[in-house]
């Protein structure tokens, strides 16, 4: 099969371009494919952005489809839309196109739409979502995430595909380290890092049960990740967390052994952001046994379950997940094998070729 990628890839590193990595790698196998990057940018704050310098970029995109289509005669065409920003607007332009140029050229060639993000609210009932979403094939991360949908036209598909991370690296050097709380992503307001900071502020300023268990369990929290905020008001929280008896340490992002030496040493992995799909920290957090606190929001609600972690809505049941975690015992392997079945490279590939056709 012929098969045409517009998509996010690596670098930069987040979440849609390391799947996509691996949908490129997984399709090579047995497929003729053609790739092309979606965003020019290799940073992160670049991305879902147009701007001046993007226009060319985006005109070639319109021949490139148009030869891919018309020319070449591809079976399917993959991307990665945006869902918000201008990035959005660029993106159902070209999707429109690529079902103009499949009519005018008489190719039935489908249109599979890969959606690794949360649509702005109205998003889906806007016309530009009504023209996109008809005739097209989507791939949604969790069967939660599809109720963020207020419109979907009665022939649009719909595939159910979690994400997936690789293996756990081998042969870290590193041990659980009792108290010590993780969080790895973005360091932004919009992922919840000002909330997980002034929540367990909170708790240690009152003669909270957070507070009596430090004294018998030193507590520590590492934030590391790319800084999306301003690094003095983030620094001036943690020296307050620190002040009140919480071992703080802001990193910038790790990957391979180190990011894994840091889940390997932590004893609950929390994720506290306001809008998510299916983020992969968590299932990296799996991948070693790590039990997860986190808010019940997206796709979260489909992947956490008792025996791998516990939800919050509030700043009070955040501080109680976190005790709750750290008082009891999560088994490591039972965690792993949630990974091994559901969020593994292996069964991503599978489902995924079940979905473009083997």
């Amino acid at each position: 099969m012929k098969i045409a990628m517009l998509c996010h890839f690596t670098p930069p590193v987040h979440g849609a371009a390391m799947v996509g990595d691996l949908v490129f790698r997984t399709l090579k196998q047995s497929h003729s494919v053609h790739a092309r990057r979606l965003s020019k940018t290799s940073s992160l704050n670049g991305i879902g952005q147009v701007g001046i310098s993007g226009y060319m970029h985006l005109l070639i995109h319109f021949f490139w489809l148009f030869s891919q289509i018309a020319i070449r005669r591809s079976s399917l065409i993959y991307f990665t839309p945006a869902m918000d920003g201008s990035g959005w607007y660029r993106d159902a332009v070209l999707i429109t196109w690529s079902k103009v140029i499949r009519f005018l050229s008489f190719n039935k060639c489908r249109v599979v739409l890969h959606i690794h993000m949360r649509p702005k609210a109205g998003r889906t009932k806007h016309w530009a979502w009504r023209s996109v979403s008809k005739n097209v094939e989507l791939i949604l991360l969790s069967p939660s995430l599809l109720s963020d949908f207020e419109y979907l036209a009665d022939n649009t598909k719909v595939h159910i595909l979690p994400n997936c991370v690789p293996p756990a690296e081998e042969n870290v050097d590193s041990k659980r380290q009792p108290g010590m709380l993780l969080y790895l992503g973005h360091i932004s307001k919009a992922k919840g890092i000002y909330f997980l900071l002034d929540s367990l502020i909170s708790a240690m300023e009152t003669d909270s049960k957070l507070k009596a268990y430090s004294l018998k369990v030193p507590l520590s929290l590492i934030l590391t990740g790319t800084l999306l905020v301003s690094k003095d008001e983030i620094l001036a929280k943690i020296n307050k967390l620190q002040t009140l008896g919480i071992a703080c340490e802001l990193k910038g992002p790790v990957y391979g052994v180190e990011k894994y030496a840091l889940f390997n040493r932590a004893s609950v992995f929390v994720h506290a952001s306001f809008s998510e799909a299916l983020p992969l920290t968590i299932l990296e957090a799996y991948s070693v046994g790590l039990p997860v606190v986190v808010r019940r929001v997206g796709g979260m609600k489909d992947i956490v379950m008792p025996v791998t972690g516990v939800f919050f809505d509030n700043e009070l049941e955040l501080v109680s997940g976190v005790l709750s975690v750290l008082s009891n015992i999560y088994d490591r392997g039972t965690i792993q094998s949630v990974y091994r079945n559901n969020y593994s490279p292996d069964y991503f590939s599978k489902n995924l070729l079940k979905i473009i056709g083997s």
